[in-house]
């Protein structure tokens, strides 16, 4: 407020001012040019108490604008808190969410990995388990090479109305080539050994191996 202080006091200094020359102007002449002389000084007057006075108000904004940007200049540090907390917590959010987002992410592709490997181990067990059901057995009508198509071992079939089986050390088709056979129309055995070449079945039922 000293700003206010001060002008007032301008202005009562330019009133005296005023008001000393319009008195000196009225003693100087004479009276017949005093009261236009006066009249005129009391125009001044007023001129420049209006002038000071318009000076006052513009001073006062001024000062009242100021004021404000005191003001604004002090809640400044809070707001600029408020701003970096606001910021660092959206911050925060995006972070949390590209992580969220990464581990999901991670979790599928890891659920994915682990489906797939669960289904080729699977696959895996059950072409063993065909491969090892199809060594077991093989079918009653057919001639099959030893240790290619068929292993050496006992095997049993149910028979049927005429079922025939030889073992055979070659495939030449020719008699001598029977190492033993044998007739049935009910369930047979017969035991292939790792040295013969062929084996030989027809009109019998499912060859399966024994132990």
């Amino acid at each position: 407020m000293t700003l206010r202080r001060w002008t007032a006091i301008a202005v009562a200094a330019g009133l005296l001012v005023v008001g000393g020359v319009a008195g000196a102007a009225l003693n100087a002449i004479p009276w017949s040019q005093s009261y236009q002389s006066l009249d005129e000084a009391y125009q001044d007057r007023m001129q420049r108490i209006a002038d000071l006075e318009s000076v006052v108000t513009l001073s006062d904004s001024t000062i009242e604008a100021l004021e404000q940007q005191v003001q604004e200049l002090e809640n400044a540090p809070e707001l600029l808190a408020a701003q970096k907390e606001e910021r660092e917590a959206e911050e925060a959010a995006i972070k949390k969410e590209a992580e969220d987002k990464a581990a999901a992410e991670k979790a599928e592709a890891e659920k994915k990995a682990a489906d797939e490997k669960a289904a080729a181990e699977k696959k895996a067990k059950e072409d063993a388990a065909a491969k090892a059901e199809a060594e077991r057995t093989f079918g009653g009508n057919g001639t099959y090479m030893v240790g290619e198509e068929v292993k050496p071992g006992r095997y049993r079939s149910d028979g049927g109305d005429l079922c025939y089986w030889a073992r055979l050390s070659g495939t030449s088709g020719e008699f001598g080539d029977i190492i033993t056979n044998h007739v049935t129309e009910g369930a047979t055995t017969v035991t292939i050994a790792p040295s013969d070449v062929a084996f030989e079945t027809s009109g019998c039922a499912l060859w399966e191996r024994q132990g």
